[in-house]
């Protein structure tokens, strides 16, 4: 039992170290990929500074989009007891903000300058992820699913009713 109890306690831990990173990084890169996606198709991409995208997420923008990442593709958050993922989703719509006017606050000039390189390459890298799984939803799949639909019923009609 006591195993038990401990290694439930570690893999909760080692989420918890995995998890809060990873949110963090999606959502400065989600707060990028809105304003990139938006520009016309004639330009070059343009994705705001991090400090500009660190200024938003204080202001408790882009929050949203990390929780409904969160609903949609980590399991992890998905097989939390509801009265604990309402917990984690008020600790993340308050702990994101506040974390991001922490940084600005604390983080010298400087260390932005030298990040800045990175995050562009991360944030276009994202835009690039983005776009290919909008691709696939939007277009891929559904094209998937139609040719599935139809070819169902001439396989039926191939068996007949006594072939099962």
């Amino acid at each position: 039992m006591q195993t038990q109890v401990t290694c439930s306690r570690s893999r909760r831990s080692l989420a918890a170290r995995v998890l809060v990173p990873l949110v963090v990084l999606m959502l400065l890169a989600i707060l990028t990929t809105m304003p990139v996606l938006a520009q016309d198709a004639g330009e070059p991409p343009v994705v705001p500074p991090l400090v500009q995208t660190l200024n938003l997420l204080a202001q408790g923008l882009g929050v949203g989009l990390v929780l409904s990442f969160l609903a949609e593709k980590v399991a992890a958050f998905q097989n939390l007891r509801p009265d604990v993922k309402g917990w984690v989703i008020f600790g993340i719509s308050m702990g994101l903000p506040i974390l991001a006017r922490i940084l600005l606050d604390v983080v010298p000039a400087s260390t932005w300058d030298q990040i800045e390189p990175y995050w562009q390459t991360a944030a276009i890298a994202f835009v690039g992820w983005a776009s290919s799984q909008a691709v696939y939803l939007g277009i891929i799949k559904p094209a998937d699913q139609r040719r599935k639909a139809v070819r169902r019923p001439a396989d039926l009609r191939d068996k007949g009713p006594d072939s099962e």
